[in-house]
């Protein structure tokens, strides 16, 4: 995973108006007021899935592993949309 590696190849930022997300030589953004929905989903193993669909239904994915604080992502993403995630289901 690109946590433990630390080699760059993926990272997302949330700013005051775009959500970014950098995953290999791919590079998405998405401003935050198009953002029509958030579902997330969390396991201890995998940590945090958040996906991000904008009013356009284009649809970005932010994976956050564990103990990388995933719960302050997706509070600072909610709080900047004005929306609440919907939470998966729990197996």
């Amino acid at each position: 995973d690109a946590t433990m590696s630390i080699d760059g190849t993926e990272a997302s930022l949330l700013t005051n108006q775009r959500l970014i997300t950098w995953k290999g030589k791919n590079l998405t953004e998405l401003p935050v007021k198009e953002i029509s929905r958030l579902d997330h989903s969390h396991t201890n193993v995998d940590g945090d899935r958040i996906e991000v669909t904008a009013e356009s239904g284009k649809l970005l994915t932010v994976e956050i592993a564990p103990l990388n604080n995933g719960a302050q992502f997706l509070s600072a993403l909610e709080r900047g949309t004005g929306l609440t995630a919907v939470e998966a289901a729990k197996p």
